[in-house]
Formats: structure tokens, C-alpha cells, sequence
């Protein structure tokens, strides 16, 4: 690709923004996994607890453990698909996203728009860079927020419902 005026080696800045965007797809992918062992796990949990109740054991300990799985098990879902509003905030889209694509009438005229992205590197470089950004704040970091708060309400569902059960142990 060669270099700009300033000096910067357009292949050594494509390499760069490749590794983020690899690093940034991993990083989903991750917390997808996380997302779905969280959901599992709860919805388990939460069939125990309901199956507890309705036979009579404990029901104010399965009670407290229910209403934590089923937050747990809806921030998860809301995790592997994040709301509209935490994903779209009035980022400016680039060429990459799939709505962009869409918008072109024909796959002449993206091909086209491809090509002076190629002609033009610091127009490459601004795109790709507008890409990573965008899947980074708006689509993995409200991913990551909600994963954490269905992951919290887990723990602190086990935590409560445990605390609940010594304490009817000792009263």
C-alpha cells in the first residue's frame, strides 16, 4: 500500500486494525459463551426452584432464588441481543455495515464505492477505524454490561437464597 504524506504504512495500519477487529470478534464470541452458560444455568436453577416451591420445600428460600434466575435469565437474553437503544446512538455507519451495503441499489455501485476506499487509503483507514469503534461501543461494551448484570444477579440469587435458607435453619 505504501506511505502518506506523514509517513504512516498503510499495511502496517491494516494489519493493526485486522488484529483489533479479530480481537474484538473474540472478545464477543467470549462473552456470547459466558451469555449462554448464564442462561443455562439460571433457567436450570430457576426450574428447581419452581419445582420446590410448588412441593412446599422452603418456599421463601426457592422464592428469593426464582426472582434472581429469572433476572438473571432475562438480562442474559437481552445480553445476546442488546436493546436498540444501547446500540444505536447516532453512530455514523460504516461502509462495512450491513445496512450501508443494503442502502446501494445495485453490487455495482458498492463495488464501486469499495474501489476509491482502495484509491483513497486514508478513506480505507477511516472506515475500518469507524468499524472497529462502532462494533466496539455499540455492540460489544452493552453486550459486556448486560452479560455482567445477569452474571450478578446469579450470584447474588445463590448468595441470598442461601443466606435465607441458614436463616430459617436458625429461626
Amino acid at each position: 500500500m505504501g506511505k502518506n504524506e506523514a509517513g504512516l504504512d498503510y499495511g502496517a495500519a491494516m494489519r493493526f486494525y485486522g488484529d483489533t477487529l479479530k480481537k474484538l470478534i473474540d472478545l464477543s464470541r467470549q462473552i456470547d459463551m459466558q451469555v449462554n452458560m448464564i442462561t443455562s444455568l439460571s433457567s436450570v436453577l430457576l426450574a428447581f426452584s419452581v419445582t420446590q416451591i410448588i412441593q412446599q420445600h422452603e418456599p421463601i428460600t426457592f422464592a428469593v432464588l426464582s426472582v434472581c434466575m429469572v433476572c438473571a435469565v432475562i438480562s442474559a437474553l437481552f445480553a445476546a441481543h442488546p436493546p436498540r437503544f444501547m446500540r444505536r446512538a447516532g453512530q455514523h455507519q460504516s461502509a462495512m455495515y450491513s445496512k450501508s451495503i443494503a442502502r446501494y441499489p445495485s453490487a455495482v455501485e458498492y463495488e464501486a464505492q469499495l474501489r476509491s476506499f482502495l484509491s483513497d487509503a486514508d478513506a480505507m483507514v477511516g472506515e475500518y477505524a469507524r468499524e472497529i469503534y462502532n462494533l466496539s461501543k455499540y455492540y460489544y461494551i452493552p453486550k459486556r454490561k448486560l452479560y455482567l448484570i445477569s452474571r450478578n444477579f446469579f450470584v447474588s440469587g445463590i448468595a441470598l437464597a442461601t443466606i435465607t435458607f441458614i436463616t430459617t435453619l436458625l429461626f
